[in-house]
């Protein structure tokens, strides 16, 4: 008996085998994809409150204080970015992003989208991709910025090359409402969006991650690439003092990526001096670049030390690498250059001031053996500069 040959497949069932394939792939993507939505009030550039980008729609605290922690959320601070949203509760739920990790301090490859509401809706404003997530609240301490962002309050933590911003205009993802939806479905009245139900992994996350996919070509880098730093500002000048002049004045009203650049075209005027390289040191760290802000202070002394010296100078160049180095934790390196400004200290409240540097320092990288050692420096010392201060310390020791 011959064997009935099988029926080719037409190209319509072709068409939906191929489509039932790739809603399935794009569903296991979904079901694996560690992700969660956050609210966020919006802004334009999420890089501080300025009078051209204010946070609007974020709730009653942005109403009544026109603030918004979130407003950094897309500013990297030495290269990575510290992401607030406000939530119920002390916790994050860690274990509806991913399984297993009830007893877990933080979870890591986390993609977190950040929504936001405009005048046509809740949309995507941007993500995080690759991000650590915290359980509870993270802080540090950070007054580059002034008063007003001296903690940095965080629950997600992302490298800045990570983290894609989606211009205002290009705003075009749609996120549903609890309400529009139906519950689980949609976000509801919680800042914080897990998107753990199987409908939702389904239908919505799948047209999520495909649309972050396309709007990365919309997105331009959040952080000034090498190329932006070392760029030239091309003005005209004779000489560099002016340029260093309209470089101080751009970077104390916040135009940080012009000044370093106007300093650049002031170096190629003549030899990079001490004080080009300390104040492109200034602007490099008020624009939070701290690593590359070192080593512009530290030539700036290697210049010095060729130069004629200037102690006051030479002090303050001194004074913003140590802080530098605090904030970025390196405390050794920030021990050893409060030990440079107490051998050059050339009064006693310079010399009280180093060691009371030296104390705190200590203190902060769980040293007391060096903690003692500075506190037993300032009693020979005698001296009644930081007094407070130093007690306070010597109580805890």
């Amino acid at each position: 008996m011959t064997k009935k040959k099988p029926e080719s497949l037409t190209k319509a069932q072709l068409e939906a085998i191929s489509r039932a394939e790739a809603e399935l792939k794009a569903f296991k993507r979904a079901k694996t994809t560690k992700i969660v939505f956050c609210n966020i009030a919006w802004m334009k550039h999420y890089h501080g409150i300025t009078e051209n980008d204010k946070p609007r729609n974020g709730g009653s605290f942005v109403a009544e204080t026109g603030d918004a922690w979130e407003s950094l959320n897309f500013s990297p601070r030495n290269h990575v970015c510290y992401g607030f949203v406000q939530h119920r509760g002390n916790n994050l739920n860690l274990e509806r992003v991913e399984k297993g990790a009830a007893e877990a301090d933080a979870i890591h490859d986390v993609t977190v989208v950040w929504v936001a509401t405009g005048e046509d809706g809740r949309r995507i404003v941007g993500w995080y991709e690759h991000a650590d997530m915290y359980r509870e609240w993270q802080t540090f301490f950070d007054n580059t910025l002034g008063e007003a962002h001296t903690d940095w309050d965080h629950v997600f933590r992302a490298n800045e090359q990570d983290v894609f911003l989606i211009p205002e205009n290009e705003r075009d993802f749609e996120i549903p409402t609890a309400s529009q939806a139906g519950q689980g479905r949609g976000m509801g009245q919680s800042h914080i969006w897990y998107a753990d139900s199987d409908s939702v992994r389904k239908s919505l996350i799948p047209k999520v991650l495909d649309y972050l996919r396309s709007a990365k070509k919309k997105c331009p880098p959040v952080y000034p690439s090498r190329e932006d730093l070392t760029k030239t500002y091309e003005i005209f000048a004779d000489t560099p003092e002016p340029l260093e002049q309209l470089a101080e004045t751009l970077s104390e009203h916040g135009e940080h990526l012009m000044a370093i650049q106007i300093l650049n075209r002031a170096m190629t005027l003549s030899d990079a001096s001490f004080r080009q390289c300390f104040h492109r040191g200034v602007a490099l760290e008020k624009f939070l670049l701290y690593d590359e802000a070192a080593e512009a202070f530290k030539e700036a002394l290697l210049k010095m030390a060729a130069e004629k010296r200037e102690h006051d100078l030479e002090v303050e160049c001194f004074g913003h690498l140590s802080w530098i180095y605090q904030l970025t934790n390196q405390y050794f390196l920030a021990w050893h250059i409060e030990e440079r400004l107490l051998a050059i200290a050339d009064c006693e409240e310079d010399a009280a001031l180093a060691l009371y540097n030296m104390m705190c320092i200590a203190i902060n990288g769980d040293d007391t053996q060096h903690a003692r050692k500075a506190l037993k420096q300032y009693d020979r010392l005698n001296t009644s500069y930081y007094a407070d201060e130093v007690n306070g310390i010597r109580k805890n020791l």
